[in-house]
């Protein structure tokens, strides 16, 4: 079947019998293309798949939209209603990506058993660290991703949530995020605020409005108990950041011995 929507005169796309091909535009003005994968055309008129979505839909892609930050969003059927095929229940897809390690892949798992008891299908995407970040968050490639972060003692989140981060950074501010602007000022005010009581002030603010925003899902926050023998003295319940920092005043521990 030949693509016709929106396909500029001259521009021949080859393409296996099917049904809901689209095509939308980069803000570059490369086109991309629906399909068994997801396409790309270079300047050169070569076709190149965009996205590695995997086995995520069987039957191929549909409708697709861009938006100015050359997102790009696109949705699948995922059954073959031309042959005469039902969907099963429910129909439609969504794409959960994480790492393939533990505790993420349990994570995910969960997520997914949960949303599908209120109707959404999830499909869960393992894959290693490196790829979950290079391919995938960076490049914004994803319809859900199951990411951790770890910022240490310092509650500054600015490279995350502050439009003004490098664009290749692990970023995800975005002109969509309600109240981007407000956000934006509690970073900045938190960074420079040299009292405590100031920076504790904006950082307060910055998770109410992120908290309305709902830019992610913030599943938790890992904590882990320490079991020391009642033999052992000198302990101190300090804070502890990394796991290494329960051992910061490890020289003053001590066992009571008793002299023969």
């Amino acid at each position: 079947m030949a693509a016709e929507w929106g396909v500029p005169r001259g521009l021949t796309v080859a393409t296996t019998a099917g049904f809901g091909w689209a095509t939308e535009w980069l803000p570059d003005g490369r086109m991309l293309l629906t399909g068994p994968e997801l396409l790309r055309e270079e300047p050169d008129g070569t076709m190149v798949r965009h996205a590695d979505f995997g086995p995520l839909a069987g039957v191929g892609w549909s409708e697709i939209v861009v938006n100015d930050n050359s997102n790009v969003y696109v949705n699948s059927i995922n059954f073959d209603f031309m042959s005469g095929q039902l969907p099963e229940s429910p129909p439609g897809i969504v794409a959960l990506v994480t790492a393939d390690a533990y505790p993420y892949r349990q994570v995910a798992q969960s997520i997914s058993a949960q949303l599908r008891q209120i109707g959404v299908e999830v499909r869960v995407d393992p894959v290693p660290a490196s790829v979950l970040v290079g391919r995938y968050v960076l490049g914004r490639s994803y319809q859900m991703a199951l990411v951790a972060f770890d910022n240490g003692p310092d509650p500054d989140q600015y490279s995350l949530w502050h439009s003004g981060a490098p664009k290749d950074s692990l970023n995800f501010a975005s002109p969509l995020v309600p109240r981007q602007a407000l956000i934006d000022k509690d970073l900045e005010d938190g960074r420079t605020a040299t009292d405590r009581r100031s920076r504790a002030a904006a950082y307060s603010d910055f998770q109410d409005l992120m908290q309305d925003a709902a830019p992610a899902i913030f599943l938790f926050e890992p904590h882990y108990a320490y079991l020391v023998s009642n033999r052992v003295r000198g302990l101190r319940t300090n804070a502890v950041i990394e796991p290494v920092d329960r051992f910061q005043h490890v020289a003053e521990w001590y066992v009571a011995t008793r002299g023969l």
